[in-house]
Order: C-alpha cells, then structure tokens, then sequence
C-alpha cells in the first residue's frame, strides 16, 4: 500500500526563540529558558560583566538582568496578543520586562524585528485591563486575551547585533534605579479620584456640617467613613479604607489654582489620611 507524505508544520515560536538565544550569545549575553513557560517569560537574560578601567572593581556591580517574551509569527502585526496572566507577571516583577516579536514571513529566517520595552504606558495598559477584567467579574487572568500594542517598539538588526543596546538604551540606570521608578508606576499610575461616604454621629444638624465645611467648627465626629479609591476610572468594593467613630478635620489653601482639601481621620484605630484635589 503506497504512503503518503505529510509536510511537517513548522513550529515558528520553536524558530524565534532558537534565534532569539542565538542573538544572544552574538552580544555576550546569557540567555537561560523558562522551562515550562509559565511565569510570562520565555528567557532570563544576564548581561557578562564589562570592566570599566576608570572605575574601581569594587565599584563594577551593577549587571544588568532582563526577562524576555519572545513571540514569533509569520506577519507583523501592529500588536502582540497574549494571556493577560502573562502580561500582568511582566508587570509584577521588579525586573525590566522585554517583549521581542520576530516575524518570518513564511520564510526559514526572520525578516524583520522589534524589541517592547514594558515601560510605563504599557504597564498602564495591562493594569487598565486586569481592573477592567476585575469589575466584570471574572478572577482568572489566565482565561483573558488582550493585545498589546507595538507603538512604542524599536527595529532590531536582521542579524540581532543591536540587541544589547537596545536593552541598555531602555535601562540606562542602576538596577535599584530602575526597580524604584517601576514600583511607583505600578502602584500609583490610574487613580484618577476618591470618593467618600461619611455617616455624622447621632444629633449632628445640617448647620453642624455647613459650619465645619465653612471653618467655623474645626472638627466634626462621625461614626463611619468609607473611601473608595478610584483606577482607571473603575471603583471596587476590595479598594477601600473605611475608619469608625473618629473625628472629621477640614483645611484649605490655595496650591497651584486649586484648591487642596485635605481631610485628617483621627480615630481609636490607625489614622488614616486622604487628599484630594478640587478644581
């Protein structure tokens, strides 16, 4: 009985990430596989360490260590889709965070390249997503698709030779640095208001409330305050502060055209502050 011959298909994630490794090892850097893949990254990248004759050796401890998605694709689209689980573990490491795509085309090697930097607008973007995903109920980020836009992307040399330099040129600092600034986009970046909903003790009148508003009573106990912090425009029951049975404290002045209202808990529990900004 004659046989037939099936063309393999080719396994072109296999390709990109053999080229990726290869490139690698062409800028002196160490690429060390995520085997299984399952914390978002497909390479641990260490930079080998370059003597600097005009510093101390004592001095020279700073390498650099980036990890690396690799996706690789026979087009090019303008985004790169991946599991939002995925995404959000490049967002939540204290390391720089790369995403490389390769595209080949339909050929054996790659024709073109670019290198994501996962800085501080797609940090925002993943984050938007995982609170957006949150709001609609769903917890499990490792179900959820999103596409991840390649504006902000840089061409890597067919041969991969600028690869090292282009990681550099994305962290030009000190590791601690670069840790330090990215913590702050993550935990700051999207909170855009806050809302509170206070509870007045018994027997507190309107004209109580108006004269504490106005200055006339520096403070005004109140049996429940809740505040509720609101990212990216979306408010969750998870993201709030609530004090009891404490006082209420009102100032004002004036900062920049605006009008800073500052209100000062001060309760039996810990303190809590909350600042917000009115035009």
């Amino acid at each position: 009985m004659p046989t037939t011959n099936r063309k393999m298909k080719r396994d072109v994630g296999q390709l990109g990430e053999d080229e990726f490794k290869r490139w690698c090892t062409l800028n002196r850097l160490s690429a060390v596989k995520s085997s299984p893949d399952k914390l978002g990254w497909d390479f641990f990248v260490e930079f080998e360490p370059e003597v600097d004759d005009a510093r101390p050796l004592d001095q020279q401890n700073d390498l650099k260590k980036v990890l690396i998605q690799v996706k690789a694709t026979d087009t090019m689209p303008g985004s790169v889709r991946g599991k939002l689980s995925a995404f959000k573990l490049l967002v939540g490491t204290d390391l720089p965070a790369f995403v490389a795509q390769i595209g080949y085309a339909g050929r054996g090697t790659p024709r073109r390249a670019r290198l994501l930097h996962i800085g501080p607008k797609q940090i925002e973007a993943i984050l938007r997503k995982v609170r957006e995903t949150e709001e609609a109920g769903c917890l499990d980020l490792h179900s959820v698709r999103m596409a991840l836009r390649m504006d902000e992307a840089v061409e890597i040399q067919p041969a991969g030779g600028n690869l090292r330099q282009l990681i550099s040129n994305a962290v030009p600092h000190s590791t601690r640095e670069y840790v330090a600034a990215k913590a702050k986009v993550r935990k700051t970046c999207g909170y855009d208001a806050y809302k509170g909903h206070v509870t007045f003790a018994s027997g507190t009148r309107g004209e109580d409330v108006v004269n504490w508003m106005i200055g006339s009573i520096p403070d005004l106990r109140f049996e429940e305050l809740v505040v509720s912090r609101t990212r990216f425009g979306i408010s969750l029951d998870k993201d709030m502060e609530r004090s009891r049975n404490g006082m209420l404290r009102i100032s004002s002045s004036i900062l920049s055209c605006r009008r800073k209202a500052a209100l000062n808990m001060r309760s039996a529990s810990t303190p809590i502050s909350v600042c917000r900004l009115t035009s």
